[in-house]
């Protein structure tokens, strides 16, 4: 799903990269995965956690 789908607003990539900054992100991605990773913690938020962000499934095609 795109950010304009998913928020009904339009971005280009250099706007989408400024909003992005300002909130203190950056684009590189680390080299490897951390030694100190909990795979099953990582599961367990993605399985209910992150609903608090993301909000509950929309109905079904979107």
């Amino acid at each position: 799903m795109s950010i304009g789908r998913l928020f009904h607003v339009s971005y280009m990539v250099k706007g989408t990269w400024l909003l992005l900054k300002r909130r203190g992100w950056s684009w590189q991605q680390p080299p490897r995965r951390a030694v100190e990773r909990d795979d099953v913690a990582v599961e367990v938020w993605k399985e209910g956690s992150h609903r608090a962000f993301v909000g509950p499934p929309g109905p079904a095609g979107q």
